[in-house]
């Protein structure tokens, strides 16, 4: 029985975080939190199901039936408003452009798009219940590749990037390296499954703090 319905208003936060070749969180400096998102779009993938179509003899239908579609995976695009080196490089396998010890930029160069990242999102509610204590909304995509940079345009004006991916199954992400719901704050309860694509739930715990540069799991 459903006891929580929300309005998701407004994104907050969002967290990039490494994946291997076998869609596991990555330790080391392998995650970024970042405010400088404008919006992240999700959009299902469908595969139709077959027809099945049959007119007798006089030309009526003597079979019509339809199998179920199927969701075969997501795409994602999300529209940077702010240029993070390290969320770049995470997310499209490029190189850094590097002085010293200190990312300061990123490069672009030819291959297959075949990084792995995971994505959670932090957003506010509306109508919320103040004495129940703040709430937020929260987003977990856990198993993204091939992504790829759209177009840079850069002009008198802000520039933008957008990044787009899609998403696929058999993620490796489990309950998350993150304590991300309850009081106190834990990991997910129930680990993702083999066919799971996205979560869309409400949280008690506060976004992270956005902080330039990748961290270190």
């Amino acid at each position: 029985m459903t006891t929580v319905c929300f309005g998701v208003l407004r994104g907050k936060r969002v967290r990039v975080t490494q994946l291997n070749t076998c869609s596991v969180p990555v330790t080391g400096n392998s995650y970024v939190v970042s405010s400088g998102f404008i919006q992240v779009t999700l959009s299902a993938e469908v595969e139709g199901g077959d027809e099945y179509i049959q007119k007798n003899a006089d030309g009526a239908l003597c079979i019509n039936e339809r199998a179920p579609d199927s969701l075969k995976r997501l795409s994602i695009a999300i529209d940077w408003c702010k240029v993070d080196p390290d969320i770049i490089s995470i997310i499209t396998g490029n190189p850094l452009e590097m002085s010293g010890a200190d990312a300061v930029g990123f490069r672009i160069e030819e291959g297959l798009a075949d990084a792995r990242w995971g994505l959670d999102l932090w957003s506010g509610l509306s109508d919320q219940d103040c004495a129940a204590g703040e709430q937020y909304g929260y987003l977990l995509v856990p198993n993204i590749t091939g992504s790829t940079l759209g177009d840079i345009q850069i002009q008198n004006g802000t520039t933008t990037f957008t990044s787009n991916g899609y998403t696929e199954h058999n993620s490796g992400w489990g309950v998350g390296p993150y304590d991300v719901i309850g009081s106190p704050a834990g990991p997910l309860d129930v680990a993702i499954s083999s066919v799971q694509h996205a979560l869309l739930r409400t949280t008690v715990v506060a976004p992270p703090a956005a902080v330039c540069g990748a961290q270190t799991l």
